[in-house]
């Protein structure tokens, strides 16, 4: 079996929807006490949704390790917007970088794919855990292009941690916050097991 990891590198800078879109959707347009808050809110709405979906929302870096080349390397956390790095260990355990004419990079589905151009074969690399290093960058590259039904799903957890922020968490409320916004999110989720595919067997699956 494939032996891999995942991180992030680089965390987003934006969020898919801004302050002024959650406060109007909380009837909050002249009111800035708490800003600051509703702004920890969409942080941890927008991470919940991500993780349910296993996605990327905005831009962000993410560094993919696998213990060999497979046959289709399938990229996590779509969408996917551009390859950083690609790099391997050799058999004698230097860094190299994968020449971009050995492979091609496939982002118009879901998930993007990346594998050996035609007529090419993947180098050899060392025989050792995360002996192949995949960064790349993911998420839709602006809140515009970001889907309206995840944008709502944000919204309504924002709404529901707003009104029971106080004086206790009332479980009943939250578990209603999140099954709206799992109806919402549905359409996007992805059931990621493994990135990559190795002869007949898909071990990615969307």
């Amino acid at each position: 079996m494939m032996e891999w990891t995942l991180k992030q590198t680089v965390a987003p800078t934006a969020e898919p929807v801004t302050l002024a879109e959650a406060k109007s959707r909380l009837r909050l347009i002249d009111f800035t006490d708490d800003d600051a808050d509703i702004e920890a809110m969409i942080k941890s709405a927008r991470e919940y949704c991500e993780t349910y979906t296993d996605r990327q929302f905005m831009t962000a870096t993410w560094q993919l390790q696998l213990s060999e080349f497979p046959s289709v390397i399938l990229v996590p956390k779509p969408p996917m917007q551009s390859v950083t790095t690609f790099a391997y260990l050799d058999t004698a355990g230097t860094s190299q970088t994968v020449t971009a004419s050995l492979y091609t990079t496939d982002t118009s589905d879901e998930p993007a794919t990346i594998r050996e151009a035609y007529s090419q074969n993947w180098p050899t690399a060392r025989d050792v855990f995360n002996a192949v290093t995949l960064t790349y960058v993911a998420g839709w590259a602006s809140a515009a292009l970001v889907p309206y039904a995840i944008k709502q799903a944000i919204l309504a957890m924002v709404a529901m941690q707003y009104e029971i922020r106080e004086p206790v968490i009332v479980g009943a409320s939250v578990a209603r916050a999140e099954e709206v916004a799992q109806r919402f999110l549905d359409g996007y989720r992805t059931f990621f097991t493994e990135p990559c595919r190795c002869g007949q067997a898909s071990y990615g699956i969307w």
